[in-house]
């Protein structure tokens, strides 16, 4: 028992004494607490009323252990090492990462408890982070990161709640107990193995990234479309940026992205750069 539990302890071992009619008697403190309930003590007589004490900090279960369990054997065997990264007591990143020709992918699962430390929620996102040239690496700015939009997470789906989920959101999924946890574990893994992982395997190198993010078809997960996506096919010294550029715009519209992501282009120390707006569609000569 910590010490928390301890001062939650007294107060309701007092209270359990007074409401059946006996008293309680503090050597410690020279208080007696008497039905009414009162409080007496050598200053006097006062109503009866604890503090609330607080909340003892919530705790993660072992999350950990049963992802290690039931989640990382089967995308270790696919190349991906794991990291966690806990920046508080109730909050937990797991990674998964990988290096290919082009860059870094990942793979995370963010864990979060409830104020009472009776519910937790996961997010799961996913994602590469191109390696490019020094001269071109500003242009994606401030994203670096090529995420990948989950529009449906297939058998996860299940585990989320209607009333936080819509159409372009699938998260957070809400976990109340174990046995929900290992059910939830076992349907992400089988999950990121049959849908994450395919599209993450097909956007190894540079080459095959820019044939997937052309040719993307409409399905429950797709490439997001960011100025690196842009500037990935600069660097390969695509022909026709006119149309990749095209085609980003109709997958912002596609996608319901908000109106500040309609892109446009400006020319920056003598490389296409595109970037939002929320008016208008620019390009300089």
């Amino acid at each position: 028992m910590d010490i928390h539990d301890l001062t939650l302890f007294y107060p309701r071992l007092v209270d359990a004494a007074v409401e059946l009619g006996l008293s309680v008697y503090d050597g410690s403190t020279g208080e007696c607490f008497v039905p009414g309930p009162w409080r007496l003590s050598p200053q006097g007589r006062e109503h009866l009323a604890w503090s609330n004490p607080a909340p003892a900090p919530a705790k993660l279960p072992d999350i950990e252990g049963r992802v290690r369990a039931l989640v990382h054997p089967q995308l270790h065997t696919h190349g991906f090492r794991l990291e966690i990264a806990r920046s508080s007591p109730v909050t937990m990143q797991v990674h998964w990462l990988r290096d290919v020709p082009l860059g870094l992918q990942r793979i995370s699962l963010g864990w979060k408890s409830r104020s009472d430390g009776a519910l937790y929620e996961a997010r799961t996102s996913a994602g590469l982070r191109p390696v490019l040239p020094a001269e071109l690496a500003p242009l994606c700015e401030p994203q670096h990161m090529v995420d990948l939009h989950i529009i449906h997470a297939g058998v996860v789906q299940q585990f989320i709640s209607p009333l936080r989920s819509g159409a372009y959101d699938i998260n957070p999924v809400e976990i109340s107990n174990p046995c929900q946890l290992d059910d939830f574990l076992a349907a992400t893994a089988d999950w990121l193995i049959a849908e994450v992982l395919p599209i993450l395997d097909q956007c190894r190198t540079l080459a095959d990234f820019l044939v997937y993010d052309l040719g993307e078809p409409r399905q429950a997960i797709v490439v997001k479309p960011y100025q690196a996506n842009l500037v990935l096919a600069h660097w390969a010294g695509e022909a026709n940026m006119e149309q990749r550029f095209e085609l980003l715009v109709q997958r912002c519209a596609h996608h319901r992205q908000p109106a500040n992501t309609i892109w446009r282009r400006t020319r920056v120390h003598g490389v296409n750069r595109f970037h939002g707006d929320a008016n208008a569609f620019a390009v300089d000569a």
